[in-house]
């Protein structure tokens, strides 16, 4: 079983690997129907479209065996024209450029575009993500639809609890994952306890200075009533400031830095006085993202 690989920039090894029978195996015409779906892919990736794969046959009659020759017709590198985005009412445009791997001029690759599919899919902006590739007549030029279909992005949480420490707590937040289409995340929190009360503001922009870079910061105000427990409680309120970058090393790695800033003020209950204390912070974390396919 062979390929004949007129293209130089394609290894054959490529092409073999995809074979889907092995030499000795009974003949099968199914198998031979998905070797050539299969090279036709491989092909496609290279940027190579519409190729013709015929199979030859030798047919071996003492041995009762055949010897098959997967003949690939040489053409035209393909290239994308243009990329055409539809059916989004509220995601700006640009955030969606942002997401996909190929540009206008690119060469023409299947797994790219079924690659940029699943990344927009990911984002979990959109219900359904239809990539409709469309030849240019007379040309090595394709178009590309990606057509969208928009779901609500916005997140309620709530919950309640106990602990030994804070007693009786309840918490409540919302999270907008595309606040106004621009892919940016805005999160606020709140939560209030027998001792504690607690605000918090997030936001995170994705694509910073229209990068790979993602910035954001945190606010959290935070109210303790320790007082009340007797000679020893006091009183505290605690604001924290962060700022954070992030920037992708790999598809599945990314870093994150994070500058942050405490301001502490605790009331002596007993002694009847105010102490403030201050905490300057630098994290810095990896994270790796582990990603689904849609």
């Amino acid at each position: 079983i062979t390929v004949d690989n007129p293209f130089s920039d394609i290894p054959t090894d490529v092409l073999t690997d995809v074979i889907v029978m092995d030499s000795k195996d009974v003949y099968n015409v199914d198998q031979v129907d998905e070797t050539m779906s299969a090279l036709r892919s491989a092909v496609a990736d290279y940027g190579y479209a519409f190729i013709q794969v015929e199979p030859i046959p030798t047919k071996n009659d003492d041995e009762k065996t055949i010897d098959l020759v997967f003949k690939i017709q040489k053409t035209n590198r393909i290239y994308l024209n243009s990329i055409n985005i539809l059916g989004n009412v509220r995601t700006f445009d640009s955030v969606i450029e942002h997401i996909l791997p190929m540009r206008s001029g690119d060469p023409f690759s299947l797994q790219t575009i079924e690659e940029g599919r699943q990344k927009l899919m990911r984002t979990r902006y959109f219900k359904d993500v239809q990539m409709v590739p469309t030849r240019v007549a007379e040309t090595n030029m394709m178009n590309l639809d990606i057509k969208v279909e928009e779901q609500p992005t916005g997140e309620l949480s709530g919950g309640f609890g106990w602990s030994n420490i804070n007693g009786f707590m309840v918490d409540a937040g919302i999270t907008e994952n595309n606040f106004m289409g621009r892919g940016q995340i805005v999160q606020l929190r709140g939560s209030i306890a027998e001792y504690q009360k607690q605000a918090l503001f997030s936001f995170t922009e994705p694509y910073l200075f229209g990068r790979q870079l993602s910035g954001g910061f945190d606010v959290s105000y935070t109210m303790y009533d320790y007082s009340s427990l007797g000679s020893f409680g006091y009183d505290r309120e605690s604001l924290s400031i962060a700022g954070r970058m992030g920037w992708r090393l790999t598809d599945h790695w990314t870093q994150n830095v994070r500058l942050s800033a405490s301001f502490d003020q605790n009331y002596d209950a007993f002694r009847g006085g105010w102490c403030d204390a201050n905490l300057y912070t630098l994290a810095t974390n990896f994270r790796d993202h582990n990603l689904h396919s849609n």
